[in-house]
């Protein structure tokens, strides 16, 4: 418990990172993030998240949210925290103030896993996951909307699934279509001499 003394002696040793988990475990945040950002950035951000785990214990989600923005985390744990904390509310005015592709997606997925694939399409689209926009449409037999989509990108991705939903339907003359433009041409060729379209597959290949 001689807590004065042991920061003197990490000090004198020049363990500052053991100065920092001292501080840390007695709960002088200020201290600890200044002693970080003035000597010893390299814990910088990892007191930060520290921090704000601590905040979030305490029940103060909000204020956490800053230190995650600081740690480099925010992309993940801010929406995890304020998930856990049922403030979807909160959580939705936070993806789109920060316009950030990947709080996007997160968003997107949480529409979808909650049957609301408008939503899931209006902020897949504002991620530019054309994959996951075609993906959605497909599921809900939209081969046309998808069809669109893919027309308009240039995501291989998004045309592979596209050609593969049509293959799986049955329609082949459009997954031959689409296996090309996604670049998958073992595919186009297999599935042209199945069904054979040799002469047309190889006028188009020209």
């Amino acid at each position: 418990g001689m807590y004065d003394d042991a920061l003197r002696l990490f000090e004198e040793a020049g363990r500052l990172d053991r100065v920092n988990e001292l501080l840390r475990a007695r709960g002088s945040w200020d201290e600890a993030l200044t002693l970080a950002e003035q000597k010893d950035r390299f814990h910088l951000k990892s007191t930060h998240y520290t921090y704000a785990r601590a905040l979030v214990s305490q029940g103060d989600t909000e204020a956490s949210i800053a230190h995650f923005e600081k740690s480099g985390t925010h992309r993940s744990e801010v929406p995890r925290t304020l998930h856990d904390a049922a403030q979807m509310e909160r959580l939705k005015s936070y993806v789109d103030e920060k316009r950030d592709t990947s709080l996007f997606k997160w968003w997107a997925q949480h529409c979808e896993s909650e049957g609301d694939y408008d939503g899931a399409l209006q902020y897949y689209q504002r991620a530019k996951d054309y994959l996951a926009i075609v993906r959605v449409l497909c599921f809900h037999d939209k081969l046309d909307n998808a069809a669109a989509v893919v027309s308009q990108c240039s995501s291989r991705a998004a045309s592979h699934h596209l050609a593969q939903q049509y293959e799986e339907r049955g329609f082949a003359k459009e997954a031959v279509h689409y296996y090309q433009r996604a670049h998958r041409f073992n595919h186009a060729v297999r599935l042209a001499k199945e069904h054979g379209m040799d002469a047309k597959l190889a006028s188009r290949a020209r």
